[in-house]
């Protein structure tokens, strides 16, 4: 295996031998025979974002900012779940009954 620092990683394909040849081609528009392949043009590419996803996108920048979760409470909630905290049976049937409210009081604002 020879390495050579010169081309930076490069891995001798095809094109290595392009990457001194200061007559290759740069990305700059040219002309080129009609059918063939245009070149690469930046200022065509787009993207385009549906009403939905703005939707959500709006949604999700609310529900962080409506978020009244403390750090400290946080890292709290972490500990206990690392811990095992909330697989005792007892944990799970207070912490499904707070959610089951919760989820009620939501969908009856919606």
């Amino acid at each position: 295996m020879r390495i050579d620092p010169s081309h930076g990683g490069c891995s001798g394909g095809p094109a290595a031998g392009r990457l001194g040849d200061t007559n290759a081609p740069t990305g700059a528009p040219s002309r080129s025979a009609p059918g063939s392949p245009k070149p690469f043009d930046p200022a065509v590419d787009r993207v385009e974002v549906s009403d939905a996803a703005r939707e959500l996108a709006a949604q999700a920048t609310v529900s962080r900012a409506e978020s009244t979760l403390e750090p400290a409470r946080l890292r709290q909630v972490l500990d206990r779940v690392s811990r095992g905290f909330y697989e005792r049976p007892e944990v799970r049937a207070e912490v499904t009954r707070r959610l089951s409210g919760d989820l009620g009081a939501i969908l009856a604002n919606d």
